[in-house]
C-alpha cells in the first residue's frame, strides 16, 4: 500500500503455504509488484536490472532464456 515493495519471489511448495502464496499473488497484482515464483526467474531478472545499469538503458532486446545459460 505504502509503495515500497516493488518485486516479489515466493518459490515455497509446501501445501500449508499454498493459502500464503494465494495471498501475495492477489497483493502484487493489485500493487503492481513484480512477482517471481521460481528462482531461476528472479536470477534472470537480477542479471537484466544489473545489465541494465551498468549500461545505462541501452541495451538490446534478449530473450530471458538468454540470461539462463
Amino acid at each position: 500500500k505504502n509503495k515500497e515493495i516493488t518485486l516479489a519471489i515466493n518459490t515455497s511448495n509446501e501445501q500449508g503455504a499454498k493459502k500464503d502464496g494465494k495471498t501475495i499473488r492477489q497483493s502484487v497484482l493489485r500493487e503492481n509488484v513484480a512477482y517471481f515464483t521460481t528462482i531461476a526467474a528472479a536470477k534472470a531478472t537480477a542479471e537484466a536490472i544489473k545489465s541494465l545499469q551498468a549500461s545505462e538503458g541501452e541495451l538490446e532486446p534478449r530473450a530471458l532464456q538468454d540470461y539462463l545459460n
